[in-house]
Order: C-alpha cells, then structure tokens, then sequence
C-alpha cells in the first residue's frame, strides 16, 4: 500500500489518519490550514501537493468532497480516492467518475423517486463491502451508523472532533464489539444498557438521551414536504424484517403481505420503506405490484439516514411491521402507532456472533403492539412503558444539554491527553473536578446521571463473557 496524503486537516480527516493509520500517512494537505501541524503531521498546501502528489494516494476527507475534488481537478489532481463515513480498504481504488457518484448518491432522493432507490442499490453494493471490511475502531464504527452523531452534534451545536466525542450507540444492546476496556464514555437512547455497563466497570459515562430520530430534522424542506404529503393521503408505512452481516432471517413474506395490503386497504396510500438490499427481494416486487410506494433511508454508513427516515416516518399516518428494531421506538416517538404482524421468523446467528441483538424475552415488545386486522391503529400507555427503557422517550435532552455531553467527552478525553490507557483516571479527576467546582451545575449532573452511585473505585469487575453466560 502507498502512503497516503489526507486532503483536508478536520474531523474527517482525523477520522482518515485513524483508519489508514498514522504510519501509512505522509501528511495533510488544506487550502485553509496549511503551514501547520495536525496529529503530528505537516499540513501542505494545494500547490505544494500537486508537486509532490505522483507516489502517493491523495485521500479525500472532507464533508463536501465534491467541491474539494473539483477544485483539485482543476488544479491537475485528478486521481484521488473519497473518504466519506468509514469507506476505505487497502484494495479500493475508485476512479473520477466513480468518487463522483459516492459523493452524490448521499444527496439522492431516496424517498421521492424510486428510479434514485434504484440506482442507490447498485452503489450500495460497492460501498457497504468497504465499510464492513474497514472498523477501525469501536467510535469511529459506531459514530459513523445512520447518521445519528452527525444529528446529535448538529442539534447541541457542539464543536467536538471525532476522536473527542462519545461512542453513539446504533441499536438496542450492547455486545462484546461495542466495548473497548479504554472507552468508557457512551450515549444511548434509553437506560436499559446501563445496568450492563455498569455490571462491567462503574467507571463508564452513559448518557441516556432518547430517541435519536428526535433530534433529526427532516430530510425535505417544509414546503417540498407538504408537497410528498399532499400527494400521500393518510399513509400507512411498511417495514419488513431484513437480515444483517450478523444476523440471517427468514420470514413468511406471502403472510405478511397480505396482512400489510389488507391493512393498507383503510388507507390512501403504502409505503413500503426497504432495507437497500432488499430492492429486488419477492416482497418488495410483490409490494410494488400492490401499487406500494418504495422508498429507503440509504446505507447504514450514511450520515443523511436519520434525516430520509425522519421525513419517511413524518409523512405516515400509521406504521405496521414484523421485525423489531429502532424503527418502533422512532415512530412512536413521533407519535406514529405501530402494528406487529410477525409471520414464521426465523433468526440465524453468523459466525461466532451468538446472542447479538437479541433480548432475553422479546415477547413483550412484541405482544403489546399485536392487535386484529380490523382493530383501528392507537399508541397506549403500556406500549411506551414498555419501550420505555430502550427508548428512553422520557429522556430526551435540552439542545444545552446534548451540548454539555459533548462538552464533557471532550474535557476527558482533553484530560488524558488522548491516552486512553488514561481515560479511567481522567473520568474519576473530572467527576472531583465538577463536584467542586459546580455540585449544582448542569455538567455535575449529568455525570452523577452517567455514573449511578458517583465514580467507580473497582474499575473493571466484570466481563462479557459472564454478561452475555446470563
């Protein structure tokens, strides 16, 4: 592999240095910051690299790589490789045209226009490969799912860098891959991970913050919204169970077919929204024959995901689904009522991945959004009290709030000077520091919030493998 030149000395590029590796890259390349240094690296100027570019891979690292690649095209730089959200491999190397379509695909119209969900799909194909095959680490994997730190940091108009922030957790559980024994600093939406946290080291910061999707703007302006709405009538969306790169299912599709379309009969419109693999799955060509609409939120690598699925789930009127995942609590939590219809699943583990995802008894989230075909749609109370712990609906968090999270990720991190064999300690100085400095201060109290019972004296206690034996 050649040694790599990062063009653009940010967030993006901090992420690029950590995923490439510090050894594998010469140096930063910015139009801004040049002259400098970043991470131990010289940062050069445009010119200075269009001198130097032949022998190097001139990596793309900037949230607007369209624009960046433009102005290296016409500087005579016209081979460089985009590094948006995690997609890179020591084998991949993407032409012009290609980088082109990357960065444009994440602007695509995934909802409106199906011909878009299309042609996503045969760009998907490529960069999902990529993705899974480059996790760097447990933050930049997690911080880098659906877009939902992006929303976050957006929402507490927080200026925080990648390598300073919180681990943001993607799903329900937490497994043995989403923990490092030197992170110990994670946001969630609801409480119920804490307690496992915690059975593991007292010492790590959970921040339960709600559902995500409630810090999301929608994907479409007002007025282009009303527009998608006015076109919708009362709309019932679909999400059908899909497997993952850990989980295999089977489901009885022709069941939950005609449980949706029966169902979709009391409404002016369906809307099927797919998994991006699923474009031609019998189900979706089946639902698509029906006269359903087929729209997708992207790529799981995509930070535009949580704002498509926002404006997707806005522009319902009901929700009916057989799998379970974040799609409940978020149309709850937009006031979406939800149906259960699960038909014959069946749910194979891959590989050594016993246990991931699940719950130990399911059958309560799922029981309590069954209801008859003819029974009108309705959110009851024992649905969120029920969602409530991994939802955490009532835990939802001022914009000055999310901004303190941040702000504290930051101070520890800042505080073990980015060593995080030191994160331990500098957790434990932080919590002295507030308790003195503000024992009534907002930052004090999310740490007491994050850290049940004050910081920890033991460290680690416990392990995952006796967790997950539970």
């Amino acid at each position: 592999m050649r040694k790599a030149i990062i063009y653009g000395a940010g967030e993006y590029g901090a992420h690029a240095l950590e995923a490439i590796g510090r050894s594998n890259v010469h140096c930063f390349a910015d139009k801004n910051r040049f002259g400098a240094e970043y991470f131990g690296k010289k940062v050069i100027s445009p010119g200075e690299l269009l001198r130097i570019k032949d022998g190097f891979d001139i990596v793309l690292a900037l949230m607007d790589a369209i624009d960046a690649a433009d102005e290296l095209r016409a500087l005579g730089i016209a081979d460089v490789l985009p590094f948006n959200c995690c997609l890179w491999c020591e084998d991949a190397r993407l032409n012009a045209n290609n980088n082109s379509r990357f960065c444009r695909d994440m602007d695509s119209d995934l909802i409106g226009d199906e011909e878009c969900v299309k042609e996503y799909y045969r760009y998907y194909q490529y960069a999902d490969s990529l993705f899974f095959r480059d996790c760097a680490n447990v933050v930049n994997y997690e911080n880098r799912l659906y877009g939902y730190f992006d929303a976050l940091r957006a929402f507490g108009k927080s200026d925080v860098e990648l390598c300073e922030s919180p681990c943001v957790k993607h799903g329900v559980i937490f497994s043995h891959r989403h923990f490092g024994i030197n992170h110990h600093n994670f946001i969630a939406c609801g409480d119920y991970n804490a307690g496992r946290l915690h059975r593991i080291s007292k010492d790590i910061l959970h921040f339960a913050v709600g559902p995500y999707i409630a810090y999301a703007p929608g994907f479409y302006s007002p007025d282009r919204f009303r527009e998608y709405k006015g076109r919708l009538g009362r709309n019932l969306l679909v999400f059908y169970v899909h497997s993952t790169t850990k989980v295999s299912v089977e489901a009885d599709a022709d069941g939950f077919a005609e449980r949706a379309l029966l169902e979709g009969g009391r409404f002016d419109s369906l809307t099927l929204c797919i998994h991006i693999n699923d474009y031609y799955s019998a189900f979706t060509q089946r639902m698509r024959a029906a006269g359903a609409r087929i729209v997708c939120a992207g790529a799981v690598h995509e930070p535009y995901f949580i704002y498509r699925l926002r404006t997707i789930i806005d522009a319902a009127d009901a929700v009916i689904t057989n799998g379970l995942g974040s799609h409940i609590p978020f149309s709850l939590a937009l006031g979406k009522p939800v149906k259960f219809a699960g038909f014959g699943i069946k749910m194979t583990h891959v590989g050594n991945s016993a246990r991931y995802g699940e719950l130990e008894d399911e059958s309560p989230l799922k029981s309590c959004l069954r209801a008859e075909p003819a029974s009108p749609f309705a959110i009851t109370q024992e649905q969120l009290d029920i969602y409530e712990p991994f939802a955490g609906f009532s835990r939802l968090r001022t914009r000055e709030e999310i901004n303190a999270v941040f702000g504290l990720s930051k101070r520890i991190i800042r505080g073990c000077d980015y060593d995080l064999t030191r994160y331990v300690d500098s957790i434990r100085n932080t919590y002295r520091d507030l308790e003195r400095e503000e024992p009534d201060g907002l930052r004090f109290g999310l740490m007491k919030d994050a850290l049940p019972g004050g910081y920890g004296e033991l460290g680690i206690t416990g392990s995952w493998g006796e967790i997950n034996a539970e």
